[in-house]
C-alpha cells in the first residue's frame, strides 16, 4: 500500500492514551462521536508504564513489608528478606494486566486504536507515521483533535 492509499477519517482524533486521552476517549464514545486514538509508545501512557502505577504497586508492596516488621506486637513475627528481581517481575506482569486490560476497554467501546507517531499537516489532517520504517504513513482527516500526550519538566 502506497501513502496515498492509506487514509482514513476521524470524527475526533485524540494523540495520547494517558488518563487524559483515555478519559476523553470514552467520554467521546459515550457521547456518540467516532473516536479514533493514537498512541506513540505504550497504551496507558507514562501513567501506567513509568509513573504513578508502577510506583503504587512498588508502594503497595514495601507497605506490606514495612507492616509484618512492625506487627511482632500483634503476635507475627517472620524473617523478611526482598527478591527485587521477582518484585520487579511481579509489577511488571501488574502493568502490562493494566495495558491489556485498557486495550480491552477502548476495543469493547470501539474506539478505533492506531499505534504511531502523529505529526499535524493542517487543521484537520494529519499523518501517522507506524514505530516500523516498513510502513506508510497514515493520512487522517479529522474533524476535531484532542492533544493529550501529557508533559515533560
Amino acid at each position: 500500500m502506497n501513502a496515498k492509499d492509506a487514509h482514513t477519517y476521524a470524527e475526533l482524533l485524540i494523540i495520547g492514551s494517558g488518563p487524559g486521552g483515555y478519559a476523553a476517549a470514552l467520554h467521546a464514545k459515550k457521547l456518540g462521536l467516532d473516536v479514533t486514538l493514537a498512541e506513540m509508545e505504550k497504551y496507558g501512557g507514562v501513567c501506567v508504564h513509568s509513573g504513578c502505577m508502577p510506583s503504587k504497586a512498588l508502594l503497595g508492596v514495601t507497605t506490606m513489608l514495612h507492616d509484618i516488621s512492625n506487627s511482632t506486637n500483634m503476635g507475627i513475627s517472620s524473617n523478611q528478606s526482598v527478591d527485587f528481581d521477582i518484585m520487579n517481575s511481579w509489577k511488571d506482569s501488574f502493568i502490562s494486566q493494566l495495558e491489556t486490560q485498557i486495550k480491552k476497554t477502548f476495543s469493547a467501546n470501539k474506539v478505533n486504536l492506531l499505534s504511531g507517531k502523529i505529526e499535524f499537516i493542517n487543521d484537520t489532517t494529519a499523518n501517522l507515521t507506524s514505530s516500523d520504517s516498513q510502513t506508510s504513513p497514515l493520512t487522517i482527516d479529522f474533524k476535531n483533535a484532542i492533544i493529550a500526550t501529557g508533559s515533560k519538566p
